[in-house]
């Protein structure tokens, strides 16, 4: 046995490319994959013991679960799932400590700022803290979908009912969070439905998110050190684009009305009763 020290970079580009080789391959053009569908897990496994103790990140974690998605590993899936939602809640914190410390920052009088705290380098931390929330939001969201997607093929192994009426049930309320507004999957008697969330509901959430980022958006602008931006409009998910789009076009045409409105009173002629 050799002692040869291997950094962690290297483990994650190995593990990123026994991943990609793991992938089933066009089946229109007779291809394979060129690794076992198990050896992602494998040398997860290996990578993860003594001697090496890697820990892995967000982004892993998300390769790891597709992988046991497409073999279709239910049992597996939830246990890895639930192993890196601490990550995400570590993102969480940090973000939500990076915002406070910001805001903290931009409140201070003008010639303490430059001594106090680089708020340059502390935008740049909560914006970068701030992205790398939102996608591992977007796994987590994800992962949920495979999780009851996976459920078709499970059935048949779930001879107990166990997963179709205790699990399932209860992954939906602790994951309630990153679940979509209607959530259906497959058990051996048929399909069950669950609406977790109105259209007016989500109508509510959508709003509120988006005054929570035109307010922080607010705050940095009315700074001179940071330029204004609509920085927080690039992480948003393609519902919250379509809520943003539809929330600007009412606010313009809002705007377009009142001018028309204020320019027809004043064409008004005015009657003088002398």
């Amino acid at each position: 046995t050799y002692k040869v020290e291997v950094f962690d970079h290297v483990w994650h580009e190995l593990f990123n490319w026994t991943f990609v080789l793991s992938l089933p391959r066009q089946a229109s053009r007779r291809e394979h994959a060129y690794l076992p569908k198990a050896s992602v897990q494998k040398i997860w496994e290996v990578m993860r013991n003594k001697p090496y103790n890697v820990r892995p990140t967000m982004s892993m974690y998300n390769k790891l679960i597709k992988s046991l998605f497409i073999q279709q590993r239910t049992r597996d899936m939830w246990h890895y799932m639930c192993e890196a939602l601490p990550l995400f809640e570590d993102m969480r914190i940090k973000t939500r400590d990076l915002s406070k410390a910001l805001r903290k920052a931009l409140r201070q009088p003008r010639h303490e700022i430059y001594t106090a705290q680089p708020v340059g380098q502390l935008h740049e931390d909560y914006m970068h803290s701030r992205v790398v929330q939102k996608t591992s939001r977007l796994w987590l969201k994800r992962w949920v979908r495979l999780l009851l997607a996976s459920m078709h093929s499970w059935r048949k192994v779930d001879k107990d009912l166990f997963w179709s009426t205790i699990q399932i049930p209860k992954v939906i309320l602790e994951w309630k969070e990153f679940m979509p507004s209607k959530v259906w999957y497959d058990i051996p008697g048929g399909r069950v439905g669950i609406i977790l969330r109105s259209g007016e509901e989500k109508e509510i959430y959508q709003d509120k998110t988006m005054n929570i980022m035109d307010a922080n958006d607010k705050v940095l602008g009315n700074n001179s050190l940071l330029p204004a931006q609509d920085g927080n409009r690039y992480v948003l998910t393609r519902r919250q684009q379509k809520a943003a789009t539809k929330r600007g076009r009412v606010t313009l045409n809002q705007q377009i009305k009142a001018e028309k409105d204020s320019a027809g009173q004043k064409l008004q002629p005015e009657i003088d009763d002398e």
